[in-house]
């Protein structure tokens, strides 16, 4: 499905888009702001960076899954990047293919919540092996700034224990 399918994407709700370039995506996402749920595959190969006067507003997104992939693989190159693009005022449920969150990622998270405002309730980092020794995954002083940023509960999940649309908030 292409953005420019005859579609109705101003009605939908729930949306899985699958390996789609980052601009791509954000065509969709401008065309369907009823979202309420969202995961999106990602493809960092060739990507250009999308040129975005402001970030797009998803006012009704409660639920979203960013997963980034590198060819068919999941990449181990963060989502969180993407978050720059976007304001949830509503999210209360992120996931992100990822198990560790560096300092620069941190600041997408923290700028991405202070924009938009939300309160995420879960955050779910993961990928397709179990969690790594304790030094990958967020420090103390990380999980602080995340509570200071009105998260409330980080979990650590592999691939095989993903739920599917039930983990919409």
């Amino acid at each position: 499905m292409h953005p420019s399918s005859p579609l109705p994407w101003n009605q939908l709700t729930h949306l899985q888009y699958r390996e789609a370039p980052l601009s791509e995506c954000l065509t969709v996402l401008r065309q369907t702001p009823m979202l309420v749920w969202c995961a999106l595959w990602i493809t960092l190969d060739d990507v250009e960076e999308p040129h975005a006067a402001a970030p797009l507003e998803l006012r009704f997104l409660r639920a979203l899954s960013l997963i980034a992939l590198n060819g068919d693989e999941v990449s181990d190159d963060p989502p969180c990047s993407v978050l720059r693009y976007l304001t949830c005022p509503s999210l209360r449920t992120l996931r992100l293919n990822q198990l560790a969150l560096s300092p620069s990622q941190l600041v997408y998270l923290q700028d991405f919540v202070a924009r938009s405002g939300c309160k995420i309730q879960d955050l779910m980092l993961f990928n397709g092996r179990p969690p790594g020794p304790a030094s990958q995954r967020i420090t103390d002083e990380a999980q602080t700034l995340l509570a200071k940023s009105h998260i409330a509960n980080t979990s650590f999940i592999g691939e095989e224990d993903l739920p599917g649309l039930a983990w919409v908030a």
